[in-house]
């Protein structure tokens, strides 16, 4: 998922933006699927449902863009499941790009904390801070679901340090860790920072 209700921040308060570029590379293909990403990135950054999707697609297409119909003149890929893969694609894009840069610096900083979404579910979110080209960026690195009933530090020692290595996450960069005062976090014996 691309959003989980936070986005992208920085110390700098510089929000990123989307490339502003038409695709011209590849196929004929990729050139029709390129405004579908579009389409399906501007509903995530804009928090807008899925359901909206086609309607966008609608407009874009009013617009002259080449959008992929069927033989009875219908858009095609119009479905949750499209642009639920869509969203997945650019987000890995957008991870991969992320994961790239905190690589890149010689140290970072971990925030972890827990929340609860929505649907009532915990999540882990970490947070890692880095240094790009002299200044300091602050990226949420992780969003991960944990049963209330396995939130002790154990479990939650093994999602970070999981989650770190997945990534290729060098943690012997890592210089200082962050958390709330919650003792499953701080605990003397036992806590996660111990």
């Amino acid at each position: 998922m691309l959003t989980h209700g936070h986005r992208e921040t920085s110390y700098d308060h510089q929000p990123r933006k989307a490339p502003e570029h038409n695709y011209s590379g590849g196929s004929q293909e990729d050139k029709q699927i390129f405004p579908y990403l579009k389409c399906a990135y501007y509903l995530a950054k804009e928090e807008l449902p899925k359901d909206k999707f086609e309607s966008i697609l609608k407009l874009t297409r009013s617009l002259n863009s080449k959008l992929i119909i069927d033989g009875d003149g219908n858009l095609k890929y119009c479905s949750h499941a499209a642009v639920t893969e869509f969203q997945n694609a650019i987000g890995d894009v957008i991870i991969e790009d992320k994961i790239s840069r905190i690589k890149s610096s010689h140290y970072f900083s971990l925030t972890v904390d827990e929340s609860t979404d929505i649907g009532n579910k915990k999540r882990l979110l970490m947070y890692i801070s880095y240094l790009e080209n002299h200044q300091v960026k602050t990226e949420l690195f992780d969003n991960i679901q944990i049963s209330s009933s396995s939130a002790n530090a154990e479990i939650i020692t093994d999602k970070i340090v999981n989650s770190l290595c997945e990534k290729g996450t060098d943690i012997s960069k890592m210089v200082a860790n962050g958390t709330d005062s919650a003792s499953v976090m701080t605990g003397k014996k036992s806590g996660v920072c111990c």
